[in-house]
């Protein structure tokens, strides 16, 4: 499959590519047909205006044709920005098929807790981490879910199965994917430039009023706060709102500012041959219309926060909507977005409202409608309406766009790497079974498969520096964290019963607070004991613990002695431990119930003087050591 997907993905790339070069060719004709088609537009009314023939015709068609073509450059340039997305999308799939995907922006680091030793041992979040390698969320709240996700924050257990068929037939759908994933990577764009725009605006704002010295310091920061905290204010305002209808006046005026305006041009054809009656009636109808602006805005808060991005929203949820789904969850989504009631039916209401309320953006255009019809009133009342019904709208899309990235992020491992479904075996059978696992953060070609028994309370894991014990342990923890999120495991196959992962691997001391390495090493292990000493009672899932390298911290006397008492007091009931180390005489240790722990290890191999390694775990204790070998390498010992 990732060859096949590799080869699709340039296919598209070299396309979009001709795409984009076509628009380019084109923009420069449309360019130059603008300027002509104006100028001659101006110069056809003006002769037309001044000689009264049949220049302004001609003119008039010019200028339309000059708007018409304003049209057809904005949708050259919007799909010229969708093309860019799509570029960004495809290379970096393109990056997860290598080690490149480790470039990637978006890494999760910020969702990275000081307190989350599980996704720091495993590379779960941050630099180099699962997240970084399959997130394809866009929206903070598809990020933020995933982050929850892939860290194991959140519980899906008992929904793995339905979440394993959406993402392999998301993975079945890769056009799907690309499509989503660049109008969200379009969108995210579009919100950037918005978000610059702002931040510019507010330190222009912020600079204007520092230099106005008639001002005392709090003025001109409640000034500054008024003006940049707008949609805060009409939140607020909105919130006091709630429950309340619109006032009767605004309805009085809705009839009353058109009736009189219709009035007095009446009144004026038919006998007062004056136009200082409709003149004044229209700028009062203007002024009370502005005056009301405020008090309007609490009315209009969702039209002004969502309205503008109702097209984008749409164009995501329609995607969703036109699957052919078969999975549970991703039908589920479709008939939220598409049902009688569905989410696209209240947004294709919200857009006509917000095509209507775009026609106020042009201040000639929104003169003439405020002052004859009162038109900002009408706006207005049917936000409020839309308000009423369909309020929860943009929330619950938001939510539902968040679950579709998590799922299409579970579904990239089908596509980039030999995955399989694990099987999740019940509470009695307590054993780990692979074959041909693989680390999921390798590249495919680079990765060394390694089957995984494990069977026993306690396993020990011994072997030669640089190995790869360190690696088997985070190959095993991984495809533990794949199969309980609901995604492929990298493995040919895979068993394993649920269980809660405890690590101790990436230990370190922290000065500020006086703790030393062991120290801290020890506080990783006491919360292990203290898991499984509680839930003797609570009756919580048995515990997983991985430990590299145990007491690595202290000197090896009381570091044999306190790894024998910690391992023993870890390795009870159907808890699982498995343990790495260079101490040999730990692959003797016996359980609480003398049952002989497990051994297995890693070793090296020479090649015409030259220090191998196969990766391969192998049956029994390790032999051999190669310290000495690593230290003469490095030119640090003499033969």
């Amino acid at each position: 499959m990732t060859e096949e997907f590799k080869n699709k993905i340039l296919k598209e790339k070299e396309e979009d590519r001709i795409k984009a070069d076509a628009i380019k060719k084109r923009e420069n004709g449309i360019a130059v047909a603008r300027l002509i088609s104006f100028l001659a537009a101006f110069v056809l009314t003006y002769l037309g205006l001044v000689n009264g023939n049949y220049f302004l015709p001609a003119g008039i068609v010019l200028f339309v044709a000059f708007f018409i073509l304003i049209r057809i450059s904005d949708k050259e340039a919007e799909e010229k920005k969708h093309l860019l997305a799509r570029t960004a999308v495809l290379s970096r799939h393109l990056f997860r098929l290598d080690d490149r995907w480790k470039t990637i922006e978006e890494d999760g680091k910020d969702y990275l807790q000081d307190d989350d030793t599980l996704s720091m041992d495993l590379d779960l979040l941050g630099k180099g981490s699962l997240f970084q390698l399959l997130n394809l969320g866009h929206t903070s709240l598809g990020k933020s879910i995933f982050a929850e996700t892939v860290s194991l924050k959140k519980n899906h257990i008992e929904e793995r199965k339905d979440r394993f068929d959406a993402a392999k037939e998301l993975s079945e759908n890769p056009d799907l994917l690309v499509d989503f994933e660049a109008a969200s990577e379009t969108i995210h764009l579009r919100e950037e430039e918005k978000k610059k725009a702002e931040e510019e605006r507010k330190n222009t704002l912020e600079t204007e009023e520092m230099e106005e010295e008639s001002k005392d310091d709090s003025s001109k920061e409640e000034a500054l706060k008024k003006d940049t905290s707008k949609e805060e204010a009409l939140q607020e305002d909105t919130s006091k709102e709630d429950g309340k209808g619109f006032p009767f006046f605004y309805f009085l005026l809705m009839i009353l500012i058109p009736v009189a305006n219709v009035y007095a041009i009446l009144a004026n054809l038919l006998g007062a041959k004056s136009m200082a009656i409709p003149f004044a009636v229209f700028a009062v109808s203007f002024i009370l219309t502005s005056s009301m602006s405020a008090n309007l805005a609490k009315y209009e808060y969702e039209l002004k926060a969502y309205g503008p991005s109702t097209g984008d929203f749409q164009k995501l949820l329609q995607l969703i909507a036109n699957g052919d789904f078969k999975s549970r969850l991703l039908r589920d989504m479709k008939e939220e977005i598409s049902g009688n009631q569905g989410m696209m039916k209240k947004m294709k209401a919200m857009q006509r409202i917000n095509q209507f309320d775009a026609l106020t953006y042009n201040p000639v255009l929104h003169l003439i409608l405020a002052g004859f019809l009162g038109y900002d009133f009408y706006i207005a009342y049917a936000a409020f309406k839309w308000q009423k019904k369909s309020g929860k709208v943009f929330e619950e899309a938001l939510v539902l766009i968040g679950r579709f990235e998590e799922l299409m992020s579970l579904s990239e491992i089908f596509l980039i790497r030999d995955v399989t479904e694990a099987e999740i075996l019940p509470g009695t059978e307590m054993k780990v079974v692979a074959e041909n696992m693989r680390h999921p953060m390798i590249q495919t070609s680079a990765v060394v498969g390694n089957v995984a028994t494990v069977e026993k309370a306690l396993t020990i894991i011994t072997g030669s520096n640089m190995s790869g014990k360190t690696t088997y342990l985070r190959t095993l923890a991984l495809n533990l964290v794949l199969a309980y999120i609901g995604t492929g495991v990298t493995a040919d196959s895979f068993k394993a019963p649920v269980m809660r992962i405890f690590t101790s691997m990436r230990v370190h001391d922290d000065v500020a607070n006086g703790i030393s390495t062991f120290y801290a090493e020890i506080l990783r292990i006491k919360s292990m004991a203290e898991y499984i000493e509680e839930r003797k009672q609570s009756g919580d899932l048995p515990a997983f613990c991985l430990i590299d390298e145990i007491f690595k911290g202290t000197n090896s006397a009381d570091r044999i002695v306190g790894a024998k008492e910690a391992l023993q007091k870890l390795s009870v009931d159907n808890n699982m431990v498995l343990v790495s180390t260079h101490d040999f005489e730990l692959c003797n240790i016996t359980t609480k119930n003398n049952d002989k722990a497990d051994n297995y290890h890693f070793s090296e191999y020479y090649d015409e003087n030259e220090l191998k390694f196969s990766y391969k775990i192998q049956n029994g204790p390790c032999t051999t050591t190669n310290a000495r070998a690593i230290l003469r390498l490095a030119g640090l010992m003499n033969d």
